[in-house]
């Protein structure tokens, strides 16, 4: 796994409200009244874990890249990124582009 997973904590620590562009062009809290706070981010060798307020969870595995641009970090090249709302699996993608967006 590439070490960007550093970046990506103190990119989050910088921000309080994030919203979410999925590979498919869908997206979670682009209005300003529900974007959503990030609780947590853990790392494992082959792992990105990001845990959102409401009980929202991000899992990011396997290497990818990482374009940050301002407000707007990009990972390409995921092996799976799956997200869930109260544990339960709710989208689940194999490639693509993901966009957390912080402000």
């Amino acid at each position: 796994m590439k070490d960007n997973h550093r970046s990506i904590q103190a990119w989050v620590a910088e921000r309080t409200h994030f919203s979410f562009l999925f590979p498919d062009g869908s997206t979670i809290g682009r209005s300003f009244e529900s974007h959503y706070s990030v609780e947590r981010v853990e790392q494992t060798v082959d792992q990105l874990v990001v845990y959102l307020s409401d009980n929202m969870v991000f899992e990011i595995d396997g290497a990818f890249e990482v374009l940050e641009e301002g407000y707007r970090y990009e990972m390409s090249g995921f092996t799976r990124l799956r997200f869930f709302i109260g544990g339960v699996i709710q989208r689940e993608y194999t490639l693509g582009t993901f966009c957390l967006a912080g402000f």
